[in-house]
């Protein structure tokens, strides 16, 4: 429960700040985002497998 509240806080905080456009026209945040969620949730697996908790 903590993980998703650091992600749904901090992807929203990263979404709301003014980003210029970065790859594909898409704004950094947006990057932060999608992929940083990706990494987030693909770590947050790992450690639950590794740790149990």
């Amino acid at each position: 429960m903590i993980l998703m509240a650091v992600f749904l806080v901090g992807g929203s905080i990263g979404l709301l700040v003014d980003w210029p456009a970065g790859p594909a026209n898409l704004d950094w945040g947006v990057w932060v985002v999608l992929y940083g969620g990706y990494g987030f949730v693909i770590s947050a697996a790992l450690f639950h497998a590794r740790t149990g908790r």
